[in-house]
């Protein structure tokens, strides 16, 4: 396969040059308008816990896990409750 592509491209090297020109323009067209965070949007007034408790009922995380960090945050200031 690559011995065919290499006498390919020694039999018609303007072939092989625009192949290889379009294969540039084409990855630099995608690389431009491939989406890029830099700067991520991001709050600096809200902190989101996401509490996991394997094998546990929804009731049981909610009581043994996310009510204690619940109440660990009550002394901080400008701590409020949000409910889902």
């Amino acid at each position: 396969m690559i011995r065919w592509l290499a006498s390919l491209a020694v039999r018609g090297p303007v072939g092989a040059n625009l192949a290889m020109l379009a294969l540039i323009v084409s990855g630099f067209v995608v690389y431009r308008g491939m989406p890029r965070e830099v700067f991520p949007d991001f709050s600096l007034d809200a902190v989101e816990v996401f509490s996991v408790y394997p094998g546990a009922s929804p009731v049981d995380v909610e009581r043994l896990v996310t009510a204690p960090i619940e109440d660990a945050l009550d002394g901080l200031e400008g701590w409020t409750r949000c409910a889902p």
